[in-house]
């Protein structure tokens, strides 16, 4: 079977539809990427594997064509549910994100989770729809820290960033992609 790739949201079937086509997924709920095309093995709790999680009710583990991995909860076929979605690195471009832990809905991140990012990069915090949604907080590679709220994937709101460096922090209120800054603090290392 070949999978079918939805582009468009609001063309798509209830993933709770039986009559639905199988292998049928939408996008995997990060940034827009979509569900990894082709056949894979699904390995049931009880052992049993099938080339399908079409119609799967608990808990499973999968190895996508691309080498992506999902190991938590289906339901009717769907990731739903608390999981671990562990990214292919070596594709070509590599891929930054490494792994998502947390909880899916309907194959998107929702709730509470952290993904992991190489360089030791992590978000920790709120998704909706798949995207940063919510408070959070972002360690990037460098050190730098920006904890505060996300709306849609991007910072958006009250928020406070912290220089790895420095240890300078910028308080303030993100409105699209500008900081205003209310506060910076600057931490100065006490003298003996």
């Amino acid at each position: 079977p070949v999978a079918i790739l939805a582009q468009d949201k609001r063309n798509l079937p209830s993933l709770r539809d039986p009559t639905r086509p199988v292998h049928f997924f939408p996008k995997m709920g990060d940034e827009g990427q979509q569900e990894p095309p082709g056949t894979y093995t699904l390995v049931k709790e009880t052992g049993e594997d099938t080339n399908s999680s079409w119609g799967h009710t608990g808990k499973g583990r999968v190895v996508y064509p691309n080498g992506d991995q999902y190991d938590g909860m289906f339901e009717n076929g769907a990731r739903n549910g608390k999981g671990v979605y562990k990214y292919w690195e070596f594709g070509n471009p590599p891929n930054e994100q490494l792994e998502f832990e947390g909880t899916f809905k309907e194959n998107l991140k929702t709730g509470l989770g952290m993904m992991k990012f190489s360089g030791g990069a992590f978000y920790h915090g709120h998704f909706l729809e798949g995207k940063r949604h919510g408070e959070g907080t972002f360690k990037y590679a460098n050190g730098d820290i920006y904890s505060g709220m996300w709306e849609n994937g991007k910072k958006h709101g009250k928020g406070t960033y912290v220089y790895s460096t420095t240890k300078y922090q910028i308080v303030g209120d993100r409105k699209s992609t500008r900081l205003t800054p209310v506060t910076i603090r600057s931490r100065m290392p006490s003298s003996a």
